[in-house]
C-alpha cells in the first residue's frame, strides 16, 4: 500500500502529508512525501508530491551520500517549521555485501592459483579487489573525528594562467574531500578565471595579487574563516584520506604546523 513509513505524518495548509521511504535499491534509499487525499475506514488514497532535497556534489563523501531514509517535520508554536533528516555514507548491509564480495574474490584467487600460475596478473588484481572489499571500507573517504568532533579547513594554492588546466583538476578533486570548507586560489599572473568556471563542491575564491611572487601565498588574508589552512601546490595530488589524516594530526597539535614528508603519505608535525 505504498512506501513504508519514514517519519511522522503532519498537517500543512489543511492537508495531511505522510513521509515514506524508497527502498528500491537498498533500505531507505531516499525519503518521499505523499499527500493523503482520501482517508476513511473503507478507503485510502495518496499521491506523491515533490520533496526537493538537493544532492551534494561531494557524492558519496557527503553525510547523506548513500541514503536518507527518515525525516521528522514539526510546526513550532511560533508558526515556523523545523525538520530533521538523517543520512548515511553507506547503503544498508554494506559490510555484509563487501564481505561476500571479498570472500568470493579470495576463493576465486585460490582456484586460479591451483589451476596455474600463467594467470598471475589477473590473480593479483582479484586478490587486491577482495582484500579491498573486506578491509578497505565502503570507498567513502570520511573525516577523522577528534574527541568526537569534526572540523573543516581552508585549502590554499598558488598558480597563474599557464597552469589553468592543472587547477581545474586540483579544484575538482580536493573540493570533494569532506573537511574542505573553501578553496582559495592565489592568482599571480594573467587574466583570472571566474569561480563559476570550476567544477567545485565548495566555495572557491580567486585572490588576485598585484605582483608575481612566490611569497604571495604567505600574505595575510582576513577573509579566511578557518583556523586551519592547508597550503598545497597545484601539481600535488593526494587522496582525500591522506589529506584528512594530515588535518587530524594538526587538530591534535593546533599550536604548531603539520605537513607531509616528501615521498610519504604520512602526516608529520
Amino acid at each position: 500500500m505504498g512506501a513504508r513509513n519514514g517519519g511522522r505524518p503532519f498537517v500543512y495548509n489543511g492537508n495531511l502529508y505522510r513521509i515514506g521511504q524508497d527502498s528500491g535499491e537498498t533500505y531507505g534509499r531516499r525519503t518521499r512525501i505523499f499527500k493523503v487525499e482520501v482517508l476513511t475506514t473503507d478507503e485510502f488514497k495518496e499521491v506523491e508530491v515533490p520533496l526537493d532535497i538537493k544532492k551534494s556534489v561531494k557524492g558519496r563523501n557527503a553525510w547523506n551520500g548513500a541514503r536518507h531514509h527518515h525525516i521528522d517535520i514539526q510546526q513550532l508554536s511560533s508558526g515556523e517549521w523545523i525538520a530533521v533528516l538523517d543520512g548515511d555514507r553507506i547503503p544498508s548491509g554494506d559490510a555484509v555485501h563487501r564481505f561476500i564480495l571479498g570472500f568470493a574474490s579470495v576463493v576465486a584467487v585460490a582456484a586460479l592459483v591451483i589451476l596455474g600460475g600463467i594467470l598471475l596478473g589477473p590473480v593479483n588484481d582479484a586478490n587486491m579487489y577482495g582484500v579491498k572489499n573486506i578491509y578497505g571500507g565502503s570507498g567513502a573517504q570520511e573525516p577523522y573525528p577528534l574527541n568526537g568532533h569534526y572540523s573543516q579547513f581552508t585549502l590554499l594554492t598558488m598558480t597563474y594562467d599557464a597552469r589553468l588546466w592543472n587547477l581545474n583538476m586540483y579544484v575538482k578533486h580536493y573540493s570533494r574531500c569532506s573537511s574542505v570548507r573553501e578553496i582559495v586560489v592565489v592568482w599571480n599572473k594573467g587574466v583570472p578565471p571566474q569561480p563559476s568556471d570550476f567544477d567545485s563542491a565548495v566555495p572557491i575564491r580567486i585572490r588576485v595579487e598585484k605582483q608575481n611572487s612566490l611569497n604571495n601565498r604567505f600574505n595575510m588574508d582576513p577573509l579566511i574563516k578557518t583556523r586551519a589552512v592547508l597550503e598545497l601546490d597545484d601539481d600535488i595530488m593526494m587522496t582525500c584520506d591522506d589529506v584528512e589524516r594530515g588535518f587530524k594530526v594538526w587538530r591534535e597539535h593546533p599550536t604548531g604546523s603539520s605537513g607531509f614528508i616528501l615521498g610519504s603519505s604520512t602526516a608529520a608535525r
